[in-house]
């Protein structure tokens, strides 16, 4: 639908901001990609330029997980075993 494509150009739009510091980052693209190319996994530069091309039917959050390959799940995976770890005994602060 046309709200999931503009759903979908927003997401990238705050993934390009967040990986350069700043809201006006998408305003110059090719050197916004250019700093994710060299900062980041390939992974997100491609999850970026995914989520800013033209809509197309097949254009969905799933397509942009699957480019994303296992990050995500081993991000949650990581994020269950911190949470999972016992917490150190309370100094009484």
């Amino acid at each position: 639908s046309g709200k999931q494509q503009e759903d979908l150009l927003s997401f990238g739009k705050l993934i390009i901001a967040l990986a350069c510091g700043s809201t006006s980052a998408q305003h110059n693209l090719p050197k916004s990609v250019d700093h994710i190319a060299r900062a980041y996994a390939p992974d997100l530069k491609n999850v970026v330029l995914y989520l800013l091309s033209k809509p197309g039917p097949r254009k969905t959050i799933d397509e942009v997980l699957a480019l994303m390959g296992g990050r995500v799940l081993d991000e949650l995976n990581s994020s269950f075993v911190f949470v999972s770890l016992p917490l150190p005994a309370s100094s009484g602060c």
